[in-house]
C-alpha cells in the first residue's frame, strides 16, 4: 500500500462499500439569509469550510447524520467528513 506521509492506514477503515450516504451540496445560499428569515438560528451549531475567500457553513446537525458532504467550490471539488 502506497504511504502517505502523517496518514495511517491501520486507523482508516478503508472499504469499497459506503458506511454513510454522502450529502450532495447542490445548492448554497448567504448565511445571513438563512439567519434572517429564521432558518438558521443564531445558536446553530456550523461546520465551516473555507476555500480562497470563499465560506462554506454546513449544519452540525445533518453532518450528524451525512458524515460526508461533497460538492464544488469556485470549480474545484470538495469534500468533508465529520
Amino acid at each position: 500500500m502506497k504511504q502517505i506521509p502523517g496518514f495511517e492506514p491501520g486507523r482508516a477503515i478503508l472499504s469499497d462499500v459506503w458506511g454513510f450516504d454522502p450529502f450532495p451540496i447542490t445548492k448554497m445560499e448567504p448565511l445571513e439569509d438563512a439567519l434572517d428569515d429564521g432558518r438558521v438560528g443564531e445558536d446553530t451549531a456550523v461546520l465551516l469550510l473555507k476555500r480562497g475567500n470563499t465560506r462554506l457553513a454546513l449544519l452540525t446537525e445533518q453532518m450528524s447524520y451525512h458524515h460526508i458532504a461533497q460538492g464544488e467550490l469556485g470549480g474545484e471539488p470538495w469534500m468533508v467528513s465529520f
